[in-house]
């Protein structure tokens, strides 16, 4: 086994094999520096003005943002990573954890009207 294991590893570094994975942390942090912190940084003038609501925002955010992180490590309990793209686990964590936020408020189904 060990000698199979060298020639394997021979026989990769010979064709310069590089296996390079996506994750969908990565994309979690681009979502947050480009979405959630341009938000923050538009509602700068409205953090002056109401503080309370303000500071409910940010807090919503932060658990928003910590759900996700969450989901995201969990699915490598899961061979998720095997079968879909990083960016296709990061929209599914990220609408799990608005479903989670907002379980009660938000109704999905089929309407008969």
């Amino acid at each position: 086994m060990s000698e199979f294991s060298k020639i394997e590893i021979s026989m990769l570094t010979a064709i310069e094999f590089d296996l390079e994975i996506d994750i969908p942390t990565k994309y979690l942090q681009i979502f947050k520096s480009y979405y959630l912190d341009s938000l923050f940084d538009q509602m700068k003038g409205d953090k002056n003005k109401d503080p309370h609501l303000y500071k409910a925002i940010v807090e919503m955010f932060e658990r928003f943002y910590a759900i996700t992180h969450k989901l995201i490590r969990d699915q490598y309990l899961r061979p998720f990573c095997l079968y879909f793209p990083a960016p296709i686990i990061l929209a599914s964590c990220l609408l799990l954890a608005n479903l989670f936020l907002n379980k009660t408020t938000l109704y999905y189904g089929l309407s008969a009207d």
